[in-house]
């Protein structure tokens, strides 16, 4: 059983109270954080147990429980008095399900060979446990010291196609929390494609459970929705390049029962700013699986020889005490084990964001005097919104101007310095001497087709071939897996930001991506991305960083490793933004939430 509350498992007619064939002992102490007994795994946290061996005879990896803390041995169901035709597959509970060994349920990975095969066999080869938790190359991760952490790495081997994965396990017992994802590598000598790749499976051995999402879409994001899963797929995910507002990353599966602080819940959320997959799947013999990872839709991704895919993280969380529970313990590791920024323990300032005062119509006079106004009002930090740039393409409206990153010299004659200068000698009202602090608005990732960038750059812009290329608030997107294209937004943020005074930026990004390439662009511009904010984030970490995408559309764990807050929602309505901050707040801290007056 995987937690207390489920000590029967319910089959068709069928109720089942026995148990059979036990997964194998390990040591009662939960005082080492890993233990491991042969070819059997025990990952313990304060409050949480996480179990599985290695099949002898298959090579599989077998799911044992993840729920409350557990000792000793742990006693598995029975076979069903009917089995079905699909046989008994269908009630074994697997940590890595790959294609294959007669389980119809939905696989964790799925790799086509150059044959055109798509079976795979992964066996278990060895396995190592490392102190503290690890980066992942190129991808955000969480991340602590051997106090804070340890990793069990699993290394699975399939001899028909040369192909390596490598699961990683870290726990962070405090939080109660098993970070995992996979790195696939091909060892042969032909390539092959990953067409699907989930950062973690999770095999319930129960049928009665609901499902806990949140869906939106521009100005009502994250709003809760909570369903009972149904024989059969179920689930969301974003096809939008991005994580969207339409559906987060985020998936809980809870008891019926379970409310906001009792009852037991299971809570992931994938570090990613990308197009994302959660599915959920109750097979006919009454488990659920449920997967988190990649969009198999926008995959794809060619492996040659000796080449290695590494998936996101995903985190996943165990509380007894309600979806609360879960959420205060993804708040506390993620403010403490993700972000990265300086400012992410510490109080925010009060900001004036120039955008709903004035729009696009400022000038450096007028835009000072908004300043004095707020300095005025005890607000500590002013930002100048959208408007500020543009020679040949003045950024005047929204239709011209985006990718020419220089100041607009009809309304600042003199460039920006001598502006942040004048604001930054603001003395903030009701302080004695604390000056009032300067911030700008950007949007790196696109391009107006009106702007000097894209007619010197055309290529430069995500397309498909001879295909149309689709225009959204008049602006196309960048692509980022071009490492030119990275090296421009790196150079002009470095420029804009060295030795002007500037402490703050808002990153705004106002469409999704549509034509690419292929559908592994999608990943490789997303790598790009996060190259583009370590490499800027690392350079200038006195500034304060905000994430924004039409509001809340990248609200995810991956873009907290770089920026300690997100512009919430464009709707700044006070009713409205307790359910979007409700619905935000299941996952991610209160304290990440931007809000601007």
């Amino acid at each position: 059983m995987i937690g207390s509350s489920h000590a029967v498992v319910a089959l068709g007619l069928f109720t089942l109270y026995g148990h059979s064939a036990a997964a194998p002992a390990i040591g009662a102490s939960n005082s080492q954080t890993i233990v491991t007994n042969g070819t059997s795994f025990a990952l313990n946290g304060d409050n949480v147990s996480y179990r599985f061996h290695v099949n002898s005879s298959t090579g599989d990896l077998i799911s044992d429980h993840f729920g409350g803390v557990v000792s000793g041995t742990i006693p598995s169901p029975v076979e069903p008095a009917v089995n079905g035709w699909v046989g008994m597959p269908g009630r074994i509970r697997r940590e890595f399900p790959d294609q294959g060994r007669g389980d119809f349920r939905i696989p964790a990975v799925r790799i086509r060979e150059s044959a055109g095969y798509t079976v795979s066999d992964l066996q278990y080869v060895s396995h190592e446990v490392i102190e503290g938790k690890y980066a992942l190359p190129g991808l955000p991760a969480t991340f602590g010291d051997a106090q804070d952490a340890t990793t069990l790495v699993v290394h699975l081997y399939d001899n028909y196609s040369s192909v390596a994965a490598d699961l990683s396990y870290s726990i962070f017992p405090k939080y109660d929390a098993i970070v995992r994802s996979v790195n696939v590598t091909n060892q042969g000598p032909g390539n092959i494609t990953i067409e699907a790749l989930a950062s973690i499976s999770i095999d319930f051995p129960y049928e009665d459970l609901d499902m806990v999402s949140l869906r939106g879409d521009w100005a009502r994001e994250a709003n809760v929705q909570r369903s009972k899963v149904q024989y059969g797929v179920q689930g969301f995910g974003s096809s939008t390049g991005y994580s969207s507002h339409l559906h987060n990353p985020f998936l809980a599966i809870v008891d019926p029962a379970t409310t906001e602080s009792q009852g037991e819940a299971w809570g992931f959320n994938l570090v990613y700013t990308g197009s994302f997959s959660a599915q959920v799947e109750k097979g006919s013999q009454g488990f659920t699986r449920a997967l988190l990872g990649f969009n198999p839709d926008q995959l794809s991704w060619n492996l040659g020889p000796g080449e290695t895919l590494t998936s996101p993280e995903c985190v996943a969380v165990y509380s007894d005490k309600g979806l609360g529970s879960v959420s205060r313990k993804f708040h506390r590791l993620y403010r403490n084990h993700l972000m990265k920024s300086k400012f992410a323990t510490s109080d925010r300032p009060v900001l004036l964001n120039s955008w709903e005062g004035v729009y696009f119509d400022y000038n450096q006079s007028s835009i000072e005097t908004l300043a004095e106004e707020s300095a005025a009002l005890g607000v500590h930090l002013f930002v100048m919104d959208d408007g500020w740039f543009g020679d040949k393409y003045p950024r005047v409206s929204d239709n011209a101007g985006l990718g020419d990153w220089m100041p607009n010299p009809a309304r600042f004659p003199d460039g920006l310095t001598p502006v942040v200068q004048d604001i930054t000698n603001l003395t903030v009202n009701g302080t004695e001497s604390t000056k009032l602090r300067f911030g700008i608005w950007v949007e790196p990732e696109m391009v107006n087709p009106n702007s000097t960038l894209y007619h010197e750059h055309p290529e430069w812009a995500l397309h498909a071939g001879p295909y149309p290329r689709t225009e959204r608030r008049n602006q196309l997107v960048l692509n980022l897996a071009l490492p030119a294209v990275q090296d421009f937004i790196i150079d002009f943020m470095t420029n804009l930001l060295q030795d002007t005074g500037i402490s703050y930026v808002k990153w705004d990004n106002n469409r999704g991506i549509h034509e690419t390439p292929s559908p592994s662009t999608d990943h490789q511009y997303m790598l790009g991305l996060y190259r583009v904010f370590d490499t800027l984030t690392t350079r200038f970490p006195d500034v304060l960083w905000e994430g924004c995408a039409s509001g809340g559309g990248r609200f995810d764990a991956g873009m907290l490793q770089y920026v300690p807050q997100i512009w919430t929602s464009d709707n700044t309505d006070a009713i409205d933004r307790i359910t979007i901050q409700f619905g935000t707040s299941l996952a991610y801290p209160p304290s990440a939430m931007g809000a601007h007056l």
